[in-house]
Parts: C-alpha cells; sequence; structure tokens
C-alpha cells in the first residue's frame, strides 16, 4: 500500500512537471520562425527598396504576424525552469540579429515615401515581441 501512494504521489509529481511543460522547443521554433520572417521581409525590400517594395514586404509581414504574436503569446510568460538559459540566450541572439536586419535594410531605401511606410513596418516588426507599440 505504501509503494501504491508513493507512486501515486511520483506520479502526481510528474504530472504537476508536465503541465509546466518545458517550453524550449517552443521558444526554439518561435525563435526560427520569426527570424525567417524577419529575413523573408528584408529580402523584399533589398529587392525593391522602393515604396512598392516596402508595401510588398509589409503585406508578407502581416500575413504572418497574427501567428508570431499567437505563438509568442503562447511562450512568453515562461518562467524559472520553463525555459533553459541556452534557449533564452538562442532566442535573444536570434531577436538581436533580426533587429541588426531590419535596422540594416534602411540605408537601401530609394524614396521618402518608402522610408515613412518603412518605419511604419519596423514598428509593427517590433510589436510581434512586445518592443513597440502597434499592433
Amino acid at each position: 500500500m505504501k509503494t501504491k501512494i508513493t507512486l501515486g504521489i511520483i506520479m502526481l509529481f510528474c504530472l504537476a512537471l508536465a503541465g509546466c511543460a518545458d517550453k524550449d522547443a517552443e521558444f526554439k521554433a518561435f525563435t526560427a520562425d520569426f527570424e525567417k520572417v524577419t529575413t523573408e521581409t528584408v529580402a523584399k525590400i533589398e529587392a525593391n527598396p522602393t515604396e512598392s517594395g516596402v508595401d510588398e514586404a509589409h503585406a508578407f509581414f502581416d500575413g504572418k504576424k497574427a501567428d508570431l504574436k499567437t505563438n509568442w503569446a503562447a511562450i512568453k510568460e515562461a518562467r524559472g525552469g520553463q525555459v533553459s538559459q541556452d534557449v533564452l540566450k538562442d532566442f535573444e541572439d536570434g531577436v538581436k540579429r533580426s533587429g541588426e536586419k531590419v535596422t540594416g535594410v534602411m540605408s537601401k531605401l530609394s524614396e521618402p515615401e518608402a522610408l515613412t511606410k518603412y518605419q511604419k513596418l519596423v514598428k509593427d516588426w517590433s510589436a510581434v515581441v512586445g518592443a513597440g507599440g502597434a499592433s
């Protein structure tokens, strides 16, 4: 009987840990998706650094934004043992790399109107992980 109780407690403990599921895989997936969307958005601007190129990039980003925000909302509250320090570092590095890509393309814009639209795109992009004010 004592063994069954002990096993029951162990099982409940394991279930509790499973309820606080390890978020490493979700953070890795989000980081990869965020970087991929950023890279593709920037590539569209680099290919056409005009107002219409920024419009195309923003339309592409808008098509991905809802999924990114949903996925971010699911993991952003992870704390403590839910995410390893290595994965958090990779996430921070990924966001930094993405930010460098987004800001680096600005110098390639060829029209003042493109810059205005680009600034709106950057605001929307940064809002995904809470670094900006737009949604």
